[in-house]
């Protein structure tokens, strides 16, 4: 009985110790995500060993209430293309074919279509050219509309607060 306890410690052990080092290295290999915070955006690079960091700066609008997730906007840069994109993930249930709009406070409004639809949710891709990058970093809040799958519109402010310094740290 001792010696089946004894053995059975040693396969435990071996084990963890397989383990541990197994988990040791895929975090070496593993992206290392490094995050700070402007206002209300956070940016978040990943870069692995040796590579260039990738960085992209976003907001996460949440139900207050239920903590599920509305909304989340991310800008950043693609290689070789000067001005950022945005990229706007609605959660799925969205009526696609009234796409989403986007106005800055009181200003210009811009439609925009659904590239499209995964687990993750339903995305919108767009370019952010100088005149709406101005008016990002000017405004104080961006307000998508979409429309849910019975085809009530839904409104959804996001703050552009801390929008400008955040855009500054991202090249």
């Amino acid at each position: 009985m001792i010696a089946a306890k004894s053995s059975l410690r040693r396969c435990a052990a071996f084990f963890l110790f397989t383990l541990l080092g197994l988990l040791s290295l895929s975090k070496t290999n593993a992206q290392v995500p490094h995050a700070q915070i402007f206002g209300d955006w956070r940016i978040h690079c990943n870069s692995a060993t040796g590579a260039p960091s990738k960085c992209r700066m976003f907001q996460n609008v949440i139900v207050k209430e239920t903590g599920q997730p509305v909304l989340q906007m991310m800008v950043g840069y693609i290689r070789d293309v000067p001005s950022p994109v945005g990229v706007v993930t609605l959660p799925l249930g969205v009526y696609l074919p009234q796409g989403l709009t986007l106005q800055v406070d009181d200003g210009q409004t811009y439609e925009m279509a659904f590239e499209f639809c995964s687990a993750k949710g339903c995305r919108v891709r767009f370019s952010i050219d100088d005149a709406l990058l101005s008016t990002f970093k000017d405004g104080r809040t961006a307000k998508f509309k979409s429309y849910n799958n019975m085809r009530k519109p839904v409104r959804i402010p996001v703050s552009l607060k801390g929008f400008t310094a955040a855009i500054g740290h991202l090249r």
